[in-house]
């Protein structure tokens, strides 16, 4: 079983055996999710071009390429988070 050290920030690296098997690569974004004692780490997918298509109105004026990547990284999120709603040890739903 792959073990890691966290450092004085509060940093831990992810074994390479464990970034693999999950595809997770430099620049992605992952998900910690509380189950009671333990933590579920998940890849956020990158939302492709065509699953962005009308995800903002078409009046709003454009925010800059840096706020549309937080709000889609902020989406990906979340709907990470509804498609889990995985239970903790006591049965009862984390979020």
């Amino acid at each position: 079983m792959p073990t890691a050290r966290v450092t004085f920030k509060g940093q831990v690296t992810i074994p390479k055996e464990i970034r693999e098997r999950l595809g997770i690569e430099t620049g992605d974004f992952i998900v910690f999710v509380p189950l009671g004692r333990r933590v579920v780490i998940e890849r956020i997918p990158r939302p492709s071009v065509a699953q962005l298509k009308g995800a903002l109105p078409a009046s709003r004026r454009y925010p800059g390429s840096a706020i549309l990547r937080e709000e889609a990284e902020e989406a990906a999120v979340a709907d990470v988070m509804r498609r889990m709603a995985v239970p903790d040890e006591d049965g009862a739903d984390q979020r």
